[in-house]
């Protein structure tokens, strides 16, 4: 099966290029998907990897069991060896269900996908995809379209 990366910056059209992908039958799975779908809360409980970063970051969860987004961000946020321990248990774990997910293509019978990766040049994942797609715009294009979105 041939894997195809896809990165670009905030507000580059990442988006925009997989819906075209997904238009022509191709199937893409998208990182930050995988990872809010690890984090949702389970039978009315927080997810495992939720209760991890509750362990290692205390306070972030709301009564519901989901990630007090700001909570974390204020721990992480400005801290080197907070974002790292962050990273170290959310990659691997995104990384497990990006492979199960793989998994389940193949037994589909597919044999081309698109991965979504945001930060994939940052955390060194290039190398591990038949190539990689990288979306880039104009930076004031990129900042009109952030402030739209935003």
């Amino acid at each position: 099966m041939k894997i195809f990366g896809l990165t670009g910056g905030i507000a580059s059209g990442k988006s925009t290029v997989a819906e075209l992908f997904r238009e022509h039958g191709i199937s893409v799975l998208d990182a930050d998907r995988l990872y809010h779908q690890l984090i949702e809360p389970r039978n009315a409980k927080p997810s495992p990897l939720a209760q991890q970063l509750a362990a290692t970051f205390g306070d972030i969860l709301d009564q519901e069991g989901r990630i007090n987004r700001q909570a974390l961000g204020d721990r992480i946020f400005g801290d080197t060896n907070a974002r790292q321990k962050l990273n170290a248990l959310t990659h691997p774990a995104v990384a497990k269900a990006f492979n199960e997910a793989i998994d389940d293509l193949k037994k589909n019978g597919e044999t081309l996908a698109l991965y979504d990766v945001p930060l994939l040049y940052e955390v060194g994942k290039e190398s591990q995809f038949a190539g990689v797609i990288v979306v880039w715009v104009p930076e004031a294009l990129q900042r009109e379209r952030l402030k739209e979105r935003d």
